[in-house]
């Protein structure tokens, strides 16, 4: 089988809720509270375009007042729906030496509780910071987070992430695509929600339940050659046959995602 990478990236940015985990953390939130009609609504209008994120959040938060120690569930919750193959991904990746991000609008207790299974540093994690009387019942929001306004993503990649870097952003919702002009390379991930907003408009669009497609898209010569002798290749080999079963879309040609991809070259 031959090698298919083109790309090596110094940073991996991933989402978190339907991209790492196979929930939506303030949906579960909500079903602790009994409110997850209400919220699934308003989170589903926000994924898929139909409304800003700046624009729910705050609502959600109102309905749900979640308690602190819901958080710390919905941590857990996380970690027992890991997409599959994720934590090799991030292994793999790791073994790399590549800087891994998530960056999510959900919330940071739970989602710090996540990047510690993983092994993700926390200087890594960007996430929406919730405020708790002693009591640890809601009180607030980190109101000037980037993460809890329209474009949030954007604006933050476009500050942590140097000009100089290759960078490449995975993500399954329309948040996350509008932050692809911050990065090298978005890809779109459908694997627990396929939403045809993002599979339509992103270059590079992953289908598979597995992460480890995503492994030829963001793994170049330079990885390639440190891989094939590691505990790792046969891990890469497996992400390449999701690509020849084609479980991942492109809607341009090769050779314009490959341009695109390669842009911090020129």
């Amino acid at each position: 089988m031959k090698d298919f990478s083109y790309q090596s990236y110094d940073c991996i940015i991933f989402d978190c809720d339907s991209t790492i985990c196979a929930i939506e953390g303030i949906d579960e939130l909500a079903n602790l509270k009994g409110k997850k009609k209400e919220v699934e609504f308003l989170t589903q209008k926000a994924m898929d375009g139909e409304l800003g994120f700046e624009e729910v959040f705050e609502k959600r938060l109102e309905i749900i007042k979640p308690h602190q120690e819901d958080l710390k569930k919905i941590g857990k919750m996380y970690i027992n729906s890991l997409v599959k193959d994720m934590p090799k991904v991030i292994e793999t990746l790791q073994y790399l030496g590549k800087e891994i991000y998530i960056i999510t609008g959900g919330y940071e207790e739970a989602v710090m509780i996540l990047a510690k299974e993983l092994k993700i540093s926390s200087s890594y994690i960007y996430a929406n910071k919730l405020y708790f009387d002693d009591a640890g019942n809601y009180l607030d929001y980190e109101r000037e987070n980037h993460l809890c306004k329209n474009n949030g993503k954007k604006k933050l990649l476009q500050k942590i992430i140097q000009k100089t870097q290759k960078s490449a952003f995975i993500g399954d919702s329309m948040t996350d695509y509008e932050a692809k002009e911050s990065v090298t390379c978005f890809i779109g991930y459908g694997g627990v929600a396929r939403r045809e907003s993002v599979r339509k408009k992103a270059k590079i669009f992953i289908e598979s339940e597995s992460m480890v497609g995503l492994l030829p898209h963001i793994i170049g010569k330079e990885d390639y050659s440190k891989l094939i002798k590691s505990k790792y290749f046969d891990f890469y080999q497996k992400g390449l046959s999701l690509f020849y079963q084609q479980n991942i879309i492109f809607n341009n040609s090769f050779d314009t995602i490959a341009n695109d991809c390669n842009k911090l070259d020129n």
